[in-house]
């Protein structure tokens, strides 16, 4: 097991490397300088051993401020062992999206980065992140959009949660013509979902190739049935199983039959068809 010790390092001794968050905001980097400055460092920034010098795991913004007072020292809880770069990508992954949200796009290429370092599947690198496996998905499909759109959600021009949905679209022209819309504020985030599904209905209508029901066998005589327009990947696959999931644990903590919950959602979904 891991040990931890509190100590007070020379600045000069501790390296900054590539980690999660890429973007740091110099206004927000100054106030905090300033908090600094008044009441001192509350937390200090976590690091771990690199030869006879230290890598931060944890607390780059602190750092920064604080090298930008001129600071000679700062304290730090030191972790005994030396981390491999999987180790501090997932530890930077979890700090900084329980304490302050990343840019969703960072959070997107740290994952893949983590996928990819750790030969981890998108369901275990979900778990392994606390994260929902569809929050996972959502997040990988944004590296599928083009660039000048992802520089647009970086900007806060689009959203994220719009992005994914553009991610769906599969014309590039059409993709084009809804991301301006939404950009520009005539479509909002649940309308570009709206024209989103609209669409795939449309073109799933058409689309002989594209199954409108699958069955999934998992064995042991179990499996689960998905059906219904605009059933074209596992993305989609995905996204319905994650409203499932989402809704039957609501119904957990109303305890809930399966057979009532089961006929909550039937008479739902014929409540929103009549409507």
């Amino acid at each position: 097991m891991t040990k931890q010790v509190l100590q007070t390092i020379e600045v000069d001794r501790i390296l900054c490397q590539e980690q999660v968050r890429r973007i740091f905001d110099p206004e927000s980097l100054t106030g905090l300088a300033q908090s600094l400055r008044e009441v001192g460092l509350l937390q200090p920034i976590r690091v771990h051993p690199h030869g006879n010098d230290f890598v931060i795991i944890d607390g780059e913004r602190r750092f920064r401020a604080a090298q930008s007072l001129g600071w000679k020292q700062i304290d730090c809880v030191v972790h005994t062992h030396e981390y491999v770069p999987t180790e501090i990508t997932r530890h930077q992954l979890i700090a900084n999206c329980q304490r302050e949200d990343l840019q969703p796009l960072e959070v997107a290429r740290s994952i893949a980065a983590l996928m990819e370092e750790a030969n981890w599947s998108a369901s275990k690198t979900a778990a392994k992140l606390g994260f929902s496996a569809s929050k996972v998905t959502r997040l990988l499909r944004l590296l599928d959009l083009p660039e000048d759109l992802q520089k647009q959600i970086a900007a806060g021009e689009i959203s994220a949660t719009a992005g994914y949905q553009l991610s769906r679209v599969s014309d590039v022209q059409r993709q084009s013509e809804l991301a301006a819309e939404v950009a520009s504020g005539k479509l909002t985030r649940d309308g570009v979902t709206t024209q989103v599904r609209r669409d795939r209905r449309k073109n799933g209508s058409t689309n002989s190739a594209s199954p409108a029901r699958v069955t999934a066998q998992l064995g042991g005589g179990r499996s689960i049935t998905l059906s219904g327009p605009g059933l074209t990947g596992i993305e989609v696959a995905l996204e319905w199983l994650g409203e499932l999931v989402g809704r039957a644990r609501k119904a957990r903590t109303q305890n809930l039959e399966l057979a009532t919950f089961i006929r909550t959602l039937r008479d739902r979904s014929k409540g929103a068809a009549d409507a």
